[in-house]
């Protein structure tokens, strides 16, 4: 056996059954003292018990999460008075509480909005359009189609299809049904052949 790998072992010996420093250990292994810390880095990676006795001054920093960034939530102005308890809901008709109600009619609850717009909103994870009349509950195929188009902007049928994993037939056929039920949340679907798709805020 090499003398290195004697030395490593030796000092992961010390590291693992004694309470010595770094400092200590290396004095009587014979070595500088930054070794330690490679000698004990190097076995984590190996999976050697030894090395996991116990902490290296930097684990406590290293374990420390990084924030994570927080989802937006989009509040409009006549719910933000609105109870998110039943208990204390407001003195209008309600029905029965077999199911969670919902913030307002139209809109659907725990929505939090992931991709903002400047036409619709949309909560990616739950699959929800939030458009200015209420809230559209899609699949993903559509709601990967609204993503791209939710600020307005003009896209060519076929770009449209592919973002959908649909073909083309099938996406000028879903395009009459979305237009439909955009139009009953306060969104125009505007389509113009040879040009493309877009929506925008109905009346605008």
């Amino acid at each position: 056996m090499a003398p290195s790998r004697s030395r490593t072992d030796h000092a992961l010996d010390l590291w693992s059954t004694t309470d010595k420093t770094e400092q200590e250990i290396a004095e009587q292994v014979g070595c500088a003292l930054g070794s330690i810390k490679a000698f004990v880095s190097a076995a984590r990676k190996k999976n050697d018990p030894r090395a996991f006795a116990r902490k290296l001054a930097h684990d406590d920093k290293l374990s420390v999460p990084a924030p994570k960034p927080q989802p937006v939530l989009i509040r409009r102005k006549d719910e933000e008075r609105e109870p998110p308890v039943a208990g204390f809901a407001k003195p209008v008709e309600r029905k029965p509480f077999s199911k969670p109600l919902d913030p307002r009619p139209g809109r659907i609850t725990g929505v939090v909005i992931t991709s903002p717009g400047s036409v619709v909103a949309l909560d990616m994870d739950n699959l929800v359009v939030a458009c200015p009349g209420g809230d559209w509950q899609v699949t993903r195929p559509v709601a990967l189609v609204m993503e791209r188009m939710r600020n307005g902007e003009t896209f060519d049928d076929q770009t449209l299809a592919e973002v959908g994993s649909m073909g083309l037939s099938t996406f000028a056929d879903s395009r009459k049904r979305w237009t439909e039920e955009l139009a009953k949340l306060g969104v125009e679907f505007v389509h113009t052949k040879g040009v493309g798709c877009k929506i925008r805020v109905a009346g605008t």
